[in-house]
C-alpha cells in the first residue's frame, strides 16, 4: 500500500513539475474562409528550402526565408504569375512565440500577408500548418487552382487540344470538294 501511495505522490509532483506544452502566442487564428479574405496569398506547396538557423536576411534575424514549391492555390499576388518557387519570410518559432518552425520536405498550407515591400511573411497567427493537418481549412477553403508544374500540364494539354482540333479541320478541308471544281 504504501509502494502505491509513494509512486501515485511522485506521479502527481510530476505533472505538476513538468511543463506541459502550449502555444503562448496570444493571437487567435481566423476561420479559413477569414483568413483567404485577409491575406494576400493563399497556396499549398512543399518547403524546398531553409535557411539554417540564425541566418540573418533582409528583414532581421527573426525573419527567415523559406522557398515553397507550390501545387495548389487560392489566391496569389499577380506579381507572382505562375511561380515554380514562392519566397515567403517565415516568423522564426526560436525568436517569437508566434513564430513558426518549418522542415525542409514537408508540405504546408499557406497564408500570408504581404509588406509594404511587397515581400510575402507568415507566422501562426495567419493559419499557415501542415497540410496534413489542414483537412478542415482545405475543405472551407474548397479546390484550389493548379500551380506550377501542374498548371503548366494543364496548359500543355489545352495546348495539343487545341492543336489537334486545327489539324482535323485541316484535313477535312482539303477533303471537301471545292466549289469551283478544282481539287
Amino acid at each position: 500500500m504504501k509502494r502505491i501511495t509513494v509512486v501515485s505522490l511522485l506521479g502527481v509532483g510530476a505533472a505538476i513539475a513538468l511543463p506541459t506544452f502550449a502555444h503562448a502566442c496570444s493571437c487567435s487564428r481566423a476561420p479559413a474562409r477569414t483568413a483567404l479574405a485577409t491575406s494576400a496569398a493563399v497556396f499549398s506547396g512543399r518547403v524546398t528550402a531553409v535557411p539554417p538557423d540564425g541566418a540573418k536576411g533582409e528583414m532581421g534575424a527573426q525573419w527567415r526565408l523559406a522557398h515553397f514549391a507550390p501545387d495548389a492555390q487560392w489566391k496569389l499576388p499577380a506579381a507572382l504569375g505562375h511561380p515554380d518557387v514562392i519566397p515567403v519570410y517565415v516568423l522564426d518559432l526560436k525568436t517569437s512565440d508566434c513564430g513558426l518552425s518549418l522542415t525542409a520536405g514537408e508540405q504546408y498550407l499557406v497564408f500570408a500577408t504581404a509588406d509594404s515591400a511587397g515581400r510575402l511573411k507568415t507566422d501562426w497567427c495567419e493559419g499557415t500548418r501542415l497540410y496534413a493537418q489542414s483537412a478542415a481549412s482545405v475543405a472551407a477553403l474548397g479546390p484550389g487552382h493548379p500551380i506550377g508544374a501542374a498548371d503548366r500540364r494543364f496548359v500543355m494539354i489545352a495546348f495539343g487540344g487545341v492543336a489537334a482540333m486545327l489539324l482535323v479541320g485541316l484535313i477535312v478541308a482539303r477533303r471537301r470538294p471545292k466549289p469551283w471544281g478544282g481539287r
